[in-house]
């Protein structure tokens, strides 16, 4: 039991800041941040347990603003306390999918709460499922109540490389922050990972940082605009990035070296949709334009 705040500006008596470290290491897979876990059940409540404690709040719980601090019968510790047993040391492995049983989880019109069921599955490239039940059966399937099924499995912090942000170029800000604070982390899709980092690396080399300007997010459970279907970013599989004279409906502002930059990544970019959408970068297959399909 948790008799007294845990993490940023918190109590942190020595037996509440172990039992909370014990319990952060039972979601180690969901977690995974191999920086940070296991934590060392110490007692102390130092920068790993902090980073956690937010790693867990914003995968787990779901905060868009994860506050790094456990207190007694609020929303953190009650999820935290779900969890029985002991932590895997092996997060669960990138082949093993979801069958989804409802095939009405991909509309956020019907919203019906899935019935999943392990299964595998040959490829985990976002680009090769084609439809949003290929994304469900792989990722996880979309409850009523707007919870990815598997995102503790897949959502995960990618850190902007040390060499881009010291770059004198890099000026890269999230518009939703109060304080305008450039980008340092994106939690997006595990799979994106290896593709953003391509993407930022061409930006870099071309010459191009300066141009990337805005980001508007990327994991949002919603419907894409227009329809009763879940977006990619449902999925954490879609960027919104320069979204100023790059909105829905628009001719795009973006300059054809910095989108290159993108495609050449493996990325489709919404610029080339019939209903042009210049901010909108993606990796799932059923999102991609068909000129990149």
């Amino acid at each position: 039991m948790l008799y007294a705040s845990v993490g940023i500006a918190a109590n942190n008596n020595k037996n509440d800041v172990i039992y909370v470290q014990n319990l952060l290491n039972k979601y180690q897979d969901a977690i995974a941040d191999n920086n940070v876990m296991p934590l060392n059940p110490d007692g102390v409540c130092g920068k790993k347990t902090i980073a956690a404690i937010m790693g867990f709040q914003a995968k787990v719980v779901g905060f868009a603003r994860p506050d790094g601090k456990v207190e007694p019968g609020g929303k953190s510790i009650k999820t935290l306390e779900k969890r029985t047993g002991n932590y895997s040391q092996t997060p669960l492995g990138a082949n093993v999918g979801v069958k989804v049983v409802s095939s009405a989880v991909t509309s956020p019109a019907q919203q019906k709460t899935a019935t999943i069921v392990p299964i595998a599955t040959t490829s985990t490239d976002p680009r090769q499922l084609k439809s949003r039940n290929d994304i469900a059966r792989v990722y996880g399937a979309i409850s009523e109540d707007k919870k990815w099924a598997r995102q503790g499995e897949f959502l995960a912090g990618y850190s902007i490389p040390t060499a881009i942000q010291s770059h004198k170029d890099y000026r890269w800000v999230n518009v939703y922050s109060p304080k305008k604070n450039k980008v340092t982390l994106v939690y997006c899709h595990k799979a994106m990972h290896s593709f953003l980092d391509k993407a930022l690396n061409n930006l870099l080399a071309r010459g191009l940082l300066v141009e990337l300007k805005e980001f508007g997010g990327c994991h949002a459970i919603r419907a894409t605009r227009g329809t009763s279907n879940w977006s990619a970013h449902s999925w954490a599989l879609a960027l919104d990035l320069n979204m100023t004279g790059n909105g829905l409906g628009q001719k795009p502002s973006l300059s054809s070296e910095f989108v290159q930059c993108f495609t050449d990544a493996g990325f489709g970019w919404g610029g080339y949709y019939s209903r042009q959408d210049g901010m909108h970068f993606t990796l799932a297959g059923f999102d991609m334009p068909r000129s990149q399909k």
